[in-house]
Parts: C-alpha cells; sequence; structure tokens
C-alpha cells in the first residue's frame, strides 16, 4: 500500500474522528473507501463525457441523437419499473 500524506481542516478532521468513533473504523479506512470512490466516480464522469464528445463528433444531429436515446430510456424505465 502506498503511504500519502494529506492536510485536511481541522473542521473535517473532527468529522471523520467521530465518524471513525461511530462506526469503529480507523479514520485511514474511511479515507481510502471515499478517497476509492470519488476516483470510481470521476472516471466514470470523464468516461460519460469522452463518449457524449465522440457522439457529437460523428454527426451533427448526434446531440438530437444523445437526447432522443435518453428520452426512449426513461420511456422504457417507466414502462418496465413497477414501483
Amino acid at each position: 500500500m502506498k503511504d500519502i500524506h494529506i492536510n485536511i481542516q481541522e473542521r473535517l478532521d473532527s468529522r471523520l474522528s467521530r465518524l471513525a468513533e461511530v462506526t469503529g473504523e480507523p479514520k485511514s479506512l474511511l479515507i481510502r473507501e471515499a478517497v476509492a470512490r470519488y476516483v470510481t466516480t470521476r472516471e466514470q464522469e470523464l468516461i460519460v463525457e469522452q463518449i457524449r464528445q465522440y457522439a457529437e463528433a460523428l454527426s451533427p444531429q448526434s446531440g438530437e441523437f444523445i437526447e432522443e436515446s435518453a428520452s426512449h430510456v426513461d420511456d422504457v424505465l417507466e414502462r418496465d419499473t413497477q414501483w
């Protein structure tokens, strides 16, 4: 495992300490989990953005296609999902 040192605001450290105390988990574990979730989310956002840019470059109407596709997905979800 790689050792990384960061500086955080005292208020954030206090919140982290309280969370660690309540959960019984070490602060380092909580930080690792938070960073892992953040990195995964950002990677996914970047992939989606790259796909969007690629689709837009394929055709002048790609923006309309993306909107229509998203609308179609919404329609299918509403039709096929039972709430």
